[in-house]
């Protein structure tokens, strides 16, 4: 009987599914790995050097601080920080490109919240740091990044590359730069000199080298051609139920655990990170902001504050906030409402956390009221919603972390209008009334339910979606026009260049230029339209050999060539005709001049070449011949040199344009007024950088008019605006745009999330004073 063994070997088994996971990179994109990190740790060493002197200039020479410490730090660790920097990043690519699609992580049953611990202040502002190096480095290269992205998932098989799993993304970078760092003790301002350091030296030159990766992509031949286009504006959705929580996006998301708020005032409250953020920060400047002389023997609790403040929201007061863009001192008016006198709601008779709340949200709404993006009218509505926003933060503490709250949304929803909207539109009527009302509803109606806001929401995504469906149909028209119209141009051009290589040096007959502006340049035209490249061949060769047929001759072996091929191109010339739909009276009128001159040409070759008197003409006869013309044939007359001119012939001077089609037509129109102006690069890089759905105010006969980029038309660098209801306004080429911004006759508008950028202003506010305290 054979001993059985019952040993596990664990190895075996975590090897085989190492094994499952893993796949090979390929090699290019391991090529383009070893470029693109040889690039990063270049300017890695340079940040260093960098870090050396600024810390020690910071430390005023003293070596006794937290600045020389960080300096010496950087300077043992420096070399151990740039080889840990390269393992976190080849480490990304395994992890990001070298799993299946199919491979699972192994589960994690169980968790223990011993291992859970809130995010100091010290690790949230050092992921808020992280988070703007991100998002700042990220906007600059999208464009390059998403052909890499495209690039890679054509390359790796088994795999799809997202944004989210491609290791050349800015987060990727960051996060092992963060990771190598954890080996530097040092004090959290020191450490964010280095961050700082590190966007300016490392993050801003990643355009270098996602330039050399795509580059060294196109030379291997992966998608030479690829072309990526900017996604529009995503617009915010409301979520199913106020307490769903925000998927993560970032590394300030990621360090933020967005929990669940309770909707009850009976419960007790979670805490928000964001929140709790800010409170720290209010916390740290609050001499500044608000003095207690002392603490009052009783608080307001906020159920009773929330009371309080929707009777004041219905009151007479909130209504007189309805005709201007103010903010309520709340601390002034609320002492009525709760029979506590002015002085003990100064000295913190609310609370602390409902002091905090005040604070926040007027901060908040102080930048709202001052965007410049959003109409004065509109404005109007969104002042009237500061209690009941007040009131929200109150409820539910998630308000300020969660994206997709709906009160929030709603909010960015009624800002977004306000900055399409035209006060001359002839929906602004209706517009500006179903806001007025939307507000109205809130003030009169929101007590502490959040969940009204989704109604609402609802209530107002579905006026937009029926108002706006007559303009998104004339958007997408215009569009449709113009994408087509641009393309006409575009083989107008091409027509144009190839009729400039037939024609130059070349001697024109009156005849063969009207053949060729009022007959062949339109064969060209719809040949090039076909994109086929071998009709495209075919027709610009038989427009060399007319062009060939008529120049002077002095060699009698052409003069043969030229009397047997003429019928065959008046052959090829009648198949224009009838690709055009030509009349038979001009294809008539036109084939007699073009006899005339082959009549003209081959006597004066004959006078020429044989010495013969000016009677003697001799007649075209019929000559036999294939179906196919000889379309070579050109190229081998010219290479053999027997075309060539008389020397008593001089050439007339030709503007290709009186053959061809215009500037216009071609989509390349004179630009008179901007030629003797120096428009400067950052007005160039910023029109460049707008996309289509972007929206502006543009001076549009001396008025100003907001507009919307309907398209950006890539081959001909046009730009087309429309206004809300979805009419063309106006277009403008690249240089004419940038030098309407630089003039100040083009704004561009900010159409991010409004709430989100108060709510990062308010921050950064509060860091800038916790700085200067």
């Amino acid at each position: 009987m054979g001993n059985k063994s019952h040993i596990l070997d664990f190895n075996s088994n975590a090897k085989s599914v190492q094994g499952k996971k893993a796949i090979s990179l390929p090699v290019m994109v391991e090529d383009a790995r070893k470029i693109f990190i040889g690039e990063l740790e270049s300017n890695l060493k340079q940040m260093f050097e960098e870090a050396d002197d600024m810390l020690f200039d910071m430390s005023d020479g003293g070596y006794q601080n937290a600045h020389f410490d960080a300096m010496r730090m950087l300077r043992l660790k420096k070399d151990g920080l740039l080889k840990s920097f390269y393992k976190e990043m080849l480490n990304s690519f395994t992890e990001s490109l070298g799993k299946r699609d199919d491979y699972q992580e192994p589960s994690i049953e169980s968790l223990s919240f011993e291992n859970i611990a809130l995010v100091g202040d010290s690790e949230l502002e050092e992921g808020i740091a992280i988070d703007g190096m991100v998002k700042k480095a990220r906007s600059g290269n999208v464009d390059a990044l998403d052909k890499i992205r495209t690039r890679l998932d054509t390359l790796i098989p088994n795999k799809s590359v997202t944004r989210e799993n491609n290791p050349f993304e800015p987060v990727c970078i960051c996060t092992a730069f963060k990771n190598a760092s954890l080996a530097l003790d040092i004090d959290l301002n020191s450490l964010l000199v280095v961050y700082k350091l590190f966007e300016r030296t490392v993050l801003s030159q990643l355009e270098i080298g996602y330039q050399k990766v795509n580059e060294l992509f196109v030379a291997k031949g992966v998608l030479p051609d690829l072309k990526v286009s900017t996604p529009q504006r995503q617009k915010q959705k409301p979520m199913s139920s106020p307490n769903t929580a925000l998927p993560s996006e970032g590394l300030l998301e990621t360090a933020i655990s967005e929990t669940s708020a309770s909707t009850s005032l009976n419960q007790a409250p979670v805490d928000d990170q964001v929140l709790s953020l800010m409170q720290s920060l209010l916390a740290n400047n609050r001499p500044s902001i608000q003095m207690h002389n002392s603490v009052p023997t009783t608080q307001v609790d906020t159920p009773q504050l929330i009371n309080a403040l929707t009777n004041l929201q219905a009151s007479q007061f909130a209504q007189s906030a309805e005709g201007g863009n103010t903010i309520v001192d709340l601390r002034n008016v609320l002492g009525s409402q709760l029979n506590t006198s002015p002085e003990a709601i100064q000295e913190g008779a609310l609370g602390q956390f409902n002091d905090d709340m005040i604070d926040i949200v007027s901060m908040l709404f102080d930048f709202i009221l001052d965007d410049k993006n959003v109409h004065a009218e509109i404005k109007s509505a969104i002042a009237r919603l500061q209690i009941p926003m007040l009131k929200v933060g109150l409820v539910d503490r998630t308000f300020f972390s969660n994206k997709k709250h709906p009160a929030r949304v709603l909010l960015n929803e009624i800002a977004y209008t306000g900055i399409s909207w035209d006060p001359k539109a002839t929906d602004s009527k209706l517009v500006l009334s179903k806001i007025e009302e939307i507000s109205e509803r809130i003030t009169s109606e929101f007590k502490d339910d959040i969940s009204i806001f989704n109604g609402i929401l609802d209530d107002l995504l579905n006026f937009k979606q029926t108002t706006q469906r007559r303009a998104q149909i004339l958007e997408r028209r215009t569009k449709e026009a113009e994408e087509g119209k641009a393309k006409a141009e575009s083989a107008r051009a091409r027509v144009n260049q190839e009729l400039a290589r037939m024609c130059k040096g070349k001697s024109i007959p009156d005849s063969v230029r009207q053949l060729l502006k009022n007959v062949w340049v339109h064969v060209m035209f719809l040949e090039s339209l076909k994109n086929n490249p071998d009709s495209w061949d075919k027709v610009t060769k038989i427009g060399k050999l007319l062009i060939w047929s008529v120049q002077p001759v002095k060699e009698a072996t052409t003069l043969e060539k030229l009397i047997s091929r003429v019928p065959r191109i008046v052959k090829n010339i009648r198949k224009g005709f009838d690709i055009i739909s030509l009349s038979p009276i001009d294809a008539t009128r036109m084939l007699d001049q073009l006899e005339e001159t082959h009549r003209e040409v081959i006597k004066q070759a004959q006078e020429y070449i044989e010495g013969k008197n000016q009677e003697e003409i001799i007649r075209l006869a019929p000559t036999p011949f294939s179906d196919s013309i000889e379309l070579n044939l050109l190229q081998q007359e010219e290479q053999s040199g027997a075309v060539d001119l008389a020397p008593s012939q001089e050439v007339e001077s030709i503007e290709i344009h009186d053959i061809g089609f215009t500037p216009e037509q071609t989509g390349k129109p004179q630009l008179e007024d901007t030629l003797d102006v120096d428009i400067s690069q950052a007005s160039i890089q910023a029109i460049e950088s707008l996309t289509a759905g972007q929206w502006v105010e543009l001076e549009i006969d001396s008025n100003s008019q907001r507009c919307k980029l309907a398209a950006k038309i890539s081959s001909s660098g046009k730009f087309i605006f429309v206004n809300r209801n979805g009419v063309k306004l106006a277009e403008f080429y690249t240089d004419a745009l940038a030098l309407e911004y630089q003039t100040g006759r083009l704004k561009i508008l900010d159409d991010e999330a409004l709430f989100d950028r108060a709510l990062e202003s308010v921050i950064s506010n509060l860091r800038a004073m916790k700085a200067d305290a």
